[in-house]
């Protein structure tokens, strides 16, 4: 194993550069371990300092810190002066400070057998134009090097070899730089001339190293010049070094953050200063933390805006102002640009403390990292508050109007509507026990009109403090729960404020234009709400809301959603309602929610099933149309845009439907429901439900004009199965025309253990409650003014009495009556409440018409000619058969259900 030498200096300020360093070298530099053996001898003035912690196999040299150019004249000194520390090892090499590894490099590098030497060109010159390379033109200079002579210009930064030739390079070159320090001369670029004269009294021992190996320059005036073979140079003059003259001691430490917005964007900006201040807070240089005002002399109003007023030092009473702050490469500090907004640098903790801070730095990880070191001078709280807070749960409401009304303004942020404020009131009710709300804004008028009416309506006692904005921040930020805007103000207030038990509700959409969502900059823990933005006095709404209800579907969700986010159209909104999964579904959706903004999340604290799930999304849609997506299926990537393109060519359409095809558990994909051949334009929608069953009781497939439940407003039945049985006749009444389409626009995927897959277990039950939600409403005159009450009410008892039988399963000829009756007893205590009223409600039509066996029998021809039979799951043959059996041969209907009545009258 061969042992390599690293020799690196870093004395005051460019310890900075030690750490990346260390890093990139263990990671690229000779990096094969079962090879290479790297030691580091650091020669450094700071010995004690943390930077050197925790690296393996580095000695440190302790040496004066001297003024410049000594640093880099004298390394050949340094060198020697720890000769006995590297004796042991085979190759040696200096590396500069400012070079950072960023490919595997290594083996290249080392020197042949003849060369013991190996020398890096410079990155700047070329063979070609030797006559433009900067040797030392001074005669009396050791380094000298005449015009016409040398042909390559070697760095300074990188060079090395076999120890001892390396050794006796370091003893000539310190022989030669001390020579001339006796007469007072210094080379012309230092250490690095004597070197090149070096080469070119020896060029045997010298091997030059590739051209196409030279380190790679990170130049902030000419970016990608001379891209990096596995080496950069790192440019001194960046944000993340301090600048040139910070390194060189020219300047102090001094964080200057460049103030510009209104009090929140104030607030955050210093937050960000302030973070960077306690990263270097036991410096042993202490730093000046100021901001920089000069913004808002210079402001513009323009684009509905106003003008922006500095109020920081109203709530930050030591806070140091200083607009005359040193900017530039090579005099002053560097700017730091916060490259995108709403995000967290992850390399900003990194920054020496003497750079200009220019952004707005809107991320809770800012906030965390300042700390303790936030010291705001907040207003004291009024007694009357005081005393609400013993016994009360203050709750901060916070609307954000005025200005932001503005066109410009508005498109930019977006307003929140009322209903963002309902529904986060709301909630906050259910999850605080006796809140009292805090309502601050900059238009009264309109919480008055349109916030105060809610909080009345849920009995919320508030008040509407009405003081500056320095007292509102106050008040705000002392209290415990938080309903906030889009707005910096607020969401910093609830930063402060937020404590243990502490509920926030944030909008989802945070800022517009960027397509900005609060849950990437504000803590995970609150609660988000979504709801369109106004633009001005104008809400924005999409052209369909589909709405995916979720329970447990974490197996197949991703390829549900994935299918709706990448629709080929648009202009549409995902609502998706998670109904309280024990799963990891939520986490899913969220994921989903951060990729795409038209994402809504809605979270149920208890479980309301399918049709409450459904009911949710019906509230929180803004589209013109509706398309519900189970959680388990999914669409083609044209599904809306073909729906879309029919409804606009057929303005009168209120619901189209298509057929479907089916996957399997094991995924195989088969067509399923074609009931629908060609394009039909349906005139009666209920009576084709009914006597045709080309349009499916199922709720998705379809693509609903919303306004049908906002007119009618029918909703989905709660806490039950079967919901859509109930629910789509109704919508049927009331609907003007349908389009069928025979496009498979959905995707149905078939489980084991759904409810729909389990035919035989427990649908009577099901099937039962469906029909006498529906029985009240049929019975209603406008039911019966369809003229199809009758009919629909055969539909389902016929429906009803194959579950009845498929329940019993105990059609034979040979079953005795008490072995019968015994099997129809255990199923009514099963199903107690549907089964049992079924068989009462059958009974008594039975009673009432008079009718007898031979009647019921009469029955068969119609319904084997019924097109209803060629429409449900099973065979027509099967289907045949059950009726045949439910008819009977020996006992008959008539006698079964006398039996039942005997029966229920001892129950």
């Amino acid at each position: 194993m061969k042992k390599i030498g690293i020799f690196f200096i870093c004395t005051g300020r460019y310890t900075t550069f030690w750490r990346p360093f260390f890093v990139s070298a263990e990671q690229y530099f000779f990096s094969d371990k079962a090879l290479y053996e790297k030691h580091y001898f650091v020669f450094t003035d700071q010995t004690e300092n943390p930077c050197f912690a925790d690296c393996e196999r580095t000695w440190l040299i302790h040496i004066d810190k001297e003024a410049w150019p000594y640093p880099t004249l004298k390394r050949w000194h340094y060198f020697l002066q720890a000769e006995a520390l590297w004796q042991g090892m085979d190759y040696l090499y200096f590396l500069n400070g400012t070079l950072r590894f960023t490919d595997s490099v290594g083996q290249e590098f080392l020197p042949s057998g003849t060369e013991p030497l190996c020398f890096m060109p410079h990155p700047c010159f070329s063979p070609e134009n030797f006559a433009q390379h900067t040797y030392d033109r001074n005669p009396r200079s050791r380094a000298y090097i005449p015009e016409g002579e040398g042909r390559h210009y070697f760095m300074g930064g990188f060079h090395g070899g076999e120890r001892e030739a390396y050794a006796e390079l370091c003893v000539e070159l310190r022989m030669r730089t001390d020579m001339d320090l006796e007469e007072n001369i210094i080379a012309l670029w230092h250490d690095e001339s004597h070197l090149n004269r070096y080469a070119l009294d020896y060029p045997e021992r010298v091997r030059v190293l590739p051209y196409d190996s030279r380190p790679g320059i990170e130049d902030i005036q000419f970016p990608g010049r001379n891209p990096a073979a596995g080496i950069l140079i790192q440019d001194k003059h960046l944000p993340q070094w301090g600048g040139h003259a910070w390194l060189r001691n020219e300047l102090p430490n001094r964080i200057t953050v460049r103030l510009a917005g209104g009090l929140g964007n104030q607030l955050w900006q210093y937050i960000a200063g302030l973070a960077l201040y306690s990263c270097h807070a036991r410096a042993p240089e202490p730093a000046r933390l100021c901001v920089d005002t000069s913004w808002y002399a210079n402001q513009t109003p323009g684009n509905d805006t106003p003008l922006r007023q500095f109020a920081l030092s109203q709530l930050v009473p030591d806070i140091e102002v200083d607009n005359d702050v040193p900017e530039g490469i090579l005099v002053g500090y560097p700017v730091y640009r916060e490259s995108s907004g709403f995000c967290f640098a992850d390399d900003f903790a990194d920054l020496p403390p003497a750079v200009i801070l220019e952004g707005y730095f809107q991320h809770y990880r800012y906030f965390e990292m300042a700390g303790a070191g936030l010291r705001l001078r907040l207003k004291p709280m009024d007694k009357k508050y005081r005393d609400l807070e013993q016994s009360r749960e203050l709750a901060a409401l916070h609307v954000w109007r005025g200005d932001l009304l503005s066109e410009f303004l508005s498109m930019v942020h977006g307003v929140q509507p009322t209903a963002y404020y309902a529904a986060a009131i709301r909630d906050l009710k259910e999850q605080v026990q006796n809140p009292y709300f805090l309502v601050f804004s900059d238009d009264l008028e309109w919480v008055k009109e349109n916030l105060v009416p809610l909080l009345i309506a849920e009995n919320l006692d508030y008040s509407l403090p009405s003081g500056s904005v320095i007292d509102d921040f106050s008040l705000m930020a002392r209290c415990r729960h938080f309903i906030i805007a889009n707005s910096s103000f607020s969401a910093l207030a609830a930063l402060l404020g937020q404590r243990e038990g502490s509920v926030v509700f944030v909008p989802q959409m945070w800022h517009l234009s960027m397509n900005v969502k609060s849950g990437q900059f504000l803590p995970l823990g609150w609660q988000t709400l979504s709801y369109p933005c106004y633009i001005g006095e104008a809400i924005t709404e999409p052209k369909v809301s589909v709405v995916v209800p979720v329970y447990n579907a974490r197996k197949y969700l991703y390829r549900c959603l994935e299918s709706i986010c990448q629709q080929t159209e648009e202009n549409l909104e995902i609502i998706v309602v998670d109904d309280a999964s024990p799963d990891d579904s939520w986490e899913l959706i969220r994921e989903f929610a951060q990729m795409d903004s038209r994402l809504v999340s809605i979270r149920h604290e208890q479980n309301k099933h399918l049709g409450g799930a459904r009911n949710t999304g019906i509230e929180a849609a803004r589209g013109e149309w509706l398309l519900f997506v189970d959680s388990d299926d999914y669409i083609r990537k044209d599904t809306v845009k073909v729906f879309l393109e029919v409804a606009t060519e057929n303005p009168d359409v209120e619901l189209l439907t298509c057929n479907i095809w089916s996957v399997s558990e094991d995924g195989a994909v088969s067509r399923y429901g074609d009931g629908i051949s060609s394009v039909e334009r349906i005139e009666q929608p209920l009576e084709c439900y009914f006597l045709k069953g080309t349009i499916f009781p199922c709720a998705w497939a379809k693509l609903w004009k919303r306004d049908i439940w906002l007119r009618t407003g029918i909703r989905f039945p709660e806490h039950v199965t079967m919901e859509d049985f109930s629910t789509t006749p109704k919508l049927l009444a009331d609907l003007g025309v349908a389009l069928l389409l025979p496009d498979r626009l959905f995707g149905y995927q078939q489980q084991l253990n759904s409810i729909m897959s389990r035919y035989w277990d427990g649908k009577l039950k099901d099937y039962g409650a469906a029909f006498f939600r529906l029985h009240s409403w049929f019975e209603s005159v406008k039911g019966r003014k369809l003229g199809l009450y009758s009919h629909s009410l055969n539909i389902y008892d016929d429906v009803l009495r194959i579950e009845l039988y498929k329940g019993l399963d105990c059609c034979e000829e040979d079953l005795i009556e008490e072995e019968l009756l015994r099997r129809i007893k255990l199923l009514i205590e099963h199903n107690i409440d549907m089964a049992g009223r079924y068989l009462r409600y059958t009974l008594r039509t039975l009673e009432s018409t008079q009718t007898t066996l031979e009647s019921v029998q009469g029955q068969i021809a119609e319904l084997e000619s019924n097109r209803w039979l060629r429409f449900g799951r099973l065979s027509r043959k099967r289907k045949l058969w059950v009726l045949g059996k439910v008819l009977g041969k020996k006992l008959g209907l008539y006698k079964l259900l006398r039996s039942i009545a005997d029966l229920l009258r001892r129950l």
